[in-house]
């Protein structure tokens, strides 16, 4: 007992001195810990320069080596450099505490740069396309003078003309202050071009190319400028020649000889080939497949045994197999069989590795529309059915919480990614059901569609379809409306043309897209209706420099009805107004109205956008725009079309990049408001509005 006793306190001992040495560790770390000042400094605060070496200030604390003081010294002094402190001086004292002692003069500001020729003859290149390189461009002066900034605008004047061929060009800078410096507060900026002789691609030599005469290897007209880059192409070209003839195996290598006649420099390019043997595919083995057939598989190969070896139709082997959509990745391996020097021909076999996507997805989404409110959906997708490639998307999505608009949609898609065999060919087989509540009108549509895509090329691609609807339209707000409530067939043939010029899909910068769509309802195939439809829209972008995007729209369409068919349904007419069309009123908001200042659509609409997509920092930008336009409620009455019955839109975008698109808020201003309409609209969506 009295032992247990003496052992309890000598553990409560223990324990006190072993919390007292870690209470003064505790202490003595604190009051030896560092700190940091900062004196001299008038422009930047002490906050901001302390966020701009906050990594190397956290190393230094954990370590005490001065070299992170170093480098914080210059990276605080670059930043300032970079943002027009020209002159600034910064150092440091150390003791127990470090203190940062920073001299920044004046931000120097460009008043005007100029770019001449540094000999007496005149610049080759156009004065205008030099001065477009320069950021920011001069007519945005005066600006802050940034190192950084002119020494990249150098490096694109001399990468600029070395891309004309002139690859002896030489750049000088020369920078005069006003006044003297460190005192300077202004600067004039020279910059002078010496651009040396032309450099021109007169001939080409070619040896050791015993299989193929030099005009079926390369056809180039001479003597045409010469840049070093072309060397790299003329080798791609041809070794793609031999390697889709067999010689898997071909090497070559190049020098350049040059001489100077008459102020221009002329190139001669030598390849040296080696040829090596030719190459048959020996065995193909098709690995990694578990749920898609390897049958299936098979009648995607561009390839077969037995063949010669073709470098292009291995690699669109690859590619039939990833445009299928089942896999996430493919490669194609070859496995060389040595063979004797004597030996003409060799043997190779491929290996095709393929890692299937998960057979089935489930996607849940739940996000605010400014149109129909709070909205959730949830998607399915089977792919690879019974390992034939057929895919399966079900999908349901609709409003939970209403605004003015409510939806309930369900679809299920069947998709054929290579509709009878066709790597050019797809097939889209729709069923689909929607519950609509409008301002105007409530509907219940059920229907079917058939959709057949041939992609020509990467440019132009061709839909043809056809869609049968049953509808049925309840509680008609107004008379005016022309349309009869109850039910409706329609049965409805469609062709639709892509044109696709853009460099990007998601985020175009140059380029234009066209689209051209012709429909066809027909009471000689069930429809209840006759009507004919035809729109066209067409986009442009233009890049303006700097990542901005000029984008331009323009869309036109018309329903024209005919035989005994007197109007088009209202679910068939056009509606306008949302996030993709006239952005001041709400979502199919757009006159004409009725007596109860409800939208009634028309037959006929015309709408013009145009946007400046402006990048502002990282993935965020900007984008005024203007919109206008209008729906015409019959397409043959021809008083309807008047320019000063066009509605007008004014606004600004404020979006985000992501991977699945920009993220948008769009404010829209209604410059001529009318009675019972409202002076702003706004709204969020995905992706441009054109």
């Amino acid at each position: 007992m009295i032992k247990n006793k003496i052992q309890q306190q000598i553990y409560f001992k223990i324990f006190l001195i072993f919390t007292l040495l870690n209470t003064l560790q505790a202490q003595e770390k604190h009051v030896n810990s560092p700190k940091l000042f900062i004196q001299g400094n008038h422009n930047y605060s002490e906050l901001k320069i302390q966020s701009i070496i906050k990594e190397e200030w956290e190393q230094y604390v954990k370590t005490r080596k001065l070299h992170f003081i170093d480098d914080a010294v210059y990276i605080l002094q670059n930043h300032y450099k970079n943002n027009g402190y020209s002159f600034v001086q910064v150092d440091y004292e150390y003791e127990q505490d470090i203190t940062i002692y920073v001299q920044e003069y004046y931000p120097v500001v460009i008043q005007k740069i100029t770019i001449q020729s540094a000999t007496e003859q005149t610049l080759s290149m156009p004065i205008t396309e030099l001065y477009s390189l320069l950021t920011p461009k001069p007519m945005t002066t005066p600006h802050y003078l940034k190192q950084e900034i002119l020494e990249q605008d150098i490096t694109n004047i001399k990468n600029y003309y070395k891309n004309r061929s002139f690859l002896d060009v030489r750049v000088q800078l020369l920078i005069q202050y006003k006044p003297e410096p460190p005192e300077s507060q202004r600067a004039d900026v020279q910059i002078n071009i010496y651009e040396g002789a032309k450099h021109f691609l007169t001939n080409l030599s070619f040896q050791g190319n015993a299989s193929f005469p030099a005009e079926e290897l390369l056809q180039e007209k001479m003597p045409k400028p010469y840049i070093p880059s072309m060397i790299q192409e003329y080798v791609r070209k041809i070794k793609s020649h031999y390697k889709n003839n067999a010689f898997a195996k071909i090497e070559i290598k190049t020098n350049v000889t040059q001489k100077e006649d008459n102020h221009q420099i002329h190139k001669t390019i030598h390849f040296v080939i080696k040829e090596n043997r030719k190459y048959t595919i020996k065995n193909i083995q098709i690995k990694g497949n578990q749920k898609v057939n390897t049958s299936y598989i098979q009648t995607k190969l561009e390839i077969l045994e037995n063949q010669l070896y073709n470098a292009q139709k291995i690699q669109q082997t690859k590619k039939n197999l990833f445009n299928t959509g089942l896999f996430l990745n493919v490669d194609i391996q070859e496995q060389y069989i040595e063979q004797e020097q004597n030996i003409k021909e060799g043997t190779t076999n491929l290996i095709i590795l393929v890692q299937e996507r998960p057979d089935n997805t489930v996607n849940l989404s739940l996000g605010y529309d400014t149109s129909y409110g709070v909205t959730a959906g949830i998607e399915y997708e089977i792919l690879s059915i019974l390992g034939t490639g057929l895919k399966t998307i079900l999908s349901l999505d609709g409003t939970i919480v209403s605004s003015n608009l409510t939806k309930r949609q369900a679809k299920i898609e069947f998709v054929e990614p290579e509709f009878l065999e066709s790597s050019t060919w797809s097939a889209t087989y729709q069923i689909h059901g929607l519950m609509e509540e409008n301002p105007t009108y409530d509907s219940i549509e059920l229907g079917g569609a058939l959709l057949f895509t041939k992609k020509f090329n990467t440019i132009y691609s061709l839909q043809l379809g056809y869609e049968f609807t049953w509808t049925d339209i309840s509680d008609i707000q107004d008379n005016t409306v022309d349309t009869e409530e109850g039910t409706t067939i329609f049965s409805v043939l469609s062709q639709k043309l892509f044109v696709n010029y853009r460099d990007d899909n998601a985020y175009p910068t140059r380029g234009s897209y066209h689209t051209l769509e012709f429909n066809e309802s027909l009471t000689a195939i069930c429809s209840d209706v006759d009507y004919f439809k035809i729109h066209a829209q067409t986009s442009y972008y233009f890049h303006l420099g700097h990542q901005i995007v000029l984008a331009l729209s323009l869309q036109a369409g018309a329903i024209i009805p005919f035989n005994n068919s007197d109007n088009i349904p209202i679910q068939r007419r056009y509606f306008s107004g949302g996030a993709t069309t006239i952005r001041s009123f709400k979502e199919k908001q757009l006159p004409p109205l009725n007596d109860q200042h409800k939208p009634i659509g028309g037959e006929a609409i015309f709408l013009f956008s145009t946007e400046l997509r402006i990048p502002i920092y990282n993935s965020f930008g900007i984008s005024p725009f203007y919109d206008t336009g209008q729906i015409f409620q019959r397409f043959r009455r021809f008083k309807d079309y008047r320019i000063n019955k066009l509605r007008h839109a004014l606004g600004l975008s404020l979006w985000y990049q992501t991977p699945i698109g920009p993220i948008r808020l769009d404010f829209g201003f209604n410059p001529d408001k009318q009675k019972h309409e409202k002076l702003f609209a706004w709204f969020i969506s995905i992706g441009f509005s054109f």
